[in-house]
């Protein structure tokens, strides 16, 4: 049960029990032998499965050790040896396909962010993991939540539209993916401390400094490059 749990530290805390107990310890010459083949095809399996998870990793030799090994000591050792090898090739995967399945679903977020459907649920159901899963490990890697991800990405695209276009509030939370124009400022207030319509009059207003000793007057707006000159 603990090999299927791939709990390798509690597999191999219990593995001399095991082989003594259930294998050596038997006096039956074939149930000996039958649960001795069961023990390692167990662990062959389980060696197959981490090869399958960790395609950096071969198990060959691991199965070598085990398969040929009959003595009760040599048992004991090859597989203690091979539970030590298969929790570290499985802590390796795991961390591997953590970070795959976060950089997947980032780059979905990043691609897909104005889509108001996207989140959590259709995020894991396109990566074929659990919600908790994709959740707990793209938190861990990325620093933010995916909620939170996907409103940053939202929240910048959106500051850019109301400091260069006319487009009005409500065709901005459509645009950047929100589904009301009042789910838009409550966030965008969360992540700017003020309104969006407020932050597009900041971003509007213009300070008038005297430029030339003529009496001409620079007006500089907040767009890049954009210059009034008035006399």
């Amino acid at each position: 049960r603990v090999l299927a749990e791939h709990n390798y530290e509690e597999a191999d805390r219990l593995a001399d029990e095991v082989i003594e107990k259930y294998v050596f310890n038997e006096q039956r010459t074939y149930v000996a032998k039958s649960r001795r083949y069961a023990l390692v095809n167990s662990m062959i399996d389980e060696i197959t499965y981490v090869e399958q998870t960790n395609h950096f990793f071969s198990g060959e030799e691991c199965i070598t050790k085990i398969s040929r090994e009959k003595e009760i000591s040599g048992l004991k050792e090859k597989v203690h040896l091979v539970l030590g090898e298969l929790k570290k090739q499985y802590g390796n995967s795991s961390v591997f396909q953590s970070k795959q399945v976060s950089k997947q679903a980032l780059s979905i977020i990043q691609e897909e962010y104005r889509n108001p459907m996207i989140g959590l649920y259709s995020l894991s159901a396109e990566l074929g993991v659990s919600n908790t899963y994709l959740s707990t490990n793209f938190k861990e890697i990325n620093g933010v939540g995916i909620v939170q991800c996907i409103n940053q990405l939202r929240i910048e695209k959106a500051k850019e539209l109301l400091k260069n276009t006319r487009m009005n509030l409500k065709e901005i939370a459509a645009y950047v993916g929100f589904s009301s124009d009042i789910s838009f400022i409550r966030v965008f207030k969360q992540y700017e401390n003020k309104t969006p319509g407020k932050y597009k009059e900041d971003t509007k207003s213009f300070v008038i400094k005297r430029a030339t000793e003529d009496g001409y007057f620079l007006l500089e707006l907040p767009t890049p490059g954009l210059v009034t000159v008035l006399s």
